[in-house]
């Protein structure tokens, strides 16, 4: 009988003699089936890492999902980026990618980027976006932006974008027309 013939509750019952790198080791690229498997274990179990080398970690580490981050931590957050060589999926508030555009990030495997929003990204930050490390690399985006013109920037700058999901604040964008609406009038 073939491991991968066994039902899933099975192979959850598996994972459970077996500690959280282990398991990596084991199945994690395997098929998306475990893949699938690995993420719904580890969300149930809640896997401790507590004993792992910081080496296994950061070479096993593929998505990260960034709540909050102070100054001070900034730097730090940083350096597990660039050590991550297997980090494929990053995502953070939108104040902290505005940081981080600004900094070397030297991870060269992050193609996914998923901006958290409170805030807008306006033409000038969309701009830092897409000429920053992290822009130049990314094929799968999900930001809010100003208005549709800088949809279009993303799309025209980023070159290695396949996928972008976004949101257009509203609220400025209506400003806008009506600001534009009002010059046309005086006009």
């Amino acid at each position: 009988m073939l491991l991968e013939s066994l039902a899933n509750e099975l192979l959850l019952d598996l994972f459970e003699f077996l500690d959280g790198i282990d398991l990596l080791r084991a199945f994690g690229g395997l098929n998306c089936r475990f893949e699938t498997l690995l993420h719904r274990y580890v969300l149930d179990y809640h896997l401790d890492f507590r004993f792992v080398s910081k080496r296994d970690f950061d070479q096993h580490l593929k998505s990260l999902n960034v709540s909050q981050v102070s100054g001070a931590q900034e730097s730090k957050l940083l350096n597990i980026i660039n050590r991550a060589p297997s980090l494929y999926s990053l995502t953070i508030p939108d104040k902290l990618a505005l940081g981080l555009m600004r900094l070397t990030i030297t991870n060269t495997s992050i193609r996914q980027l998923y901006i958290r929003h409170s805030y807008a990204f306006n033409v000038s930050d969309c701009s830092e976006l897409a000429h920053s490390s992290l822009g130049r690399q990314c094929e799968v985006l999900s930001i809010t932006v100003e208005s549709r013109d800088n949809v279009l920037y993303l799309i025209n700058n980023m070159s290695n974008l396949r996928a972008l999901r976004f949101n257009i604040d509203v609220q400025i964008e209506n400003n806008d027309v009506k600001k534009s609406q009002a010059d046309t009038m005086d006009q």
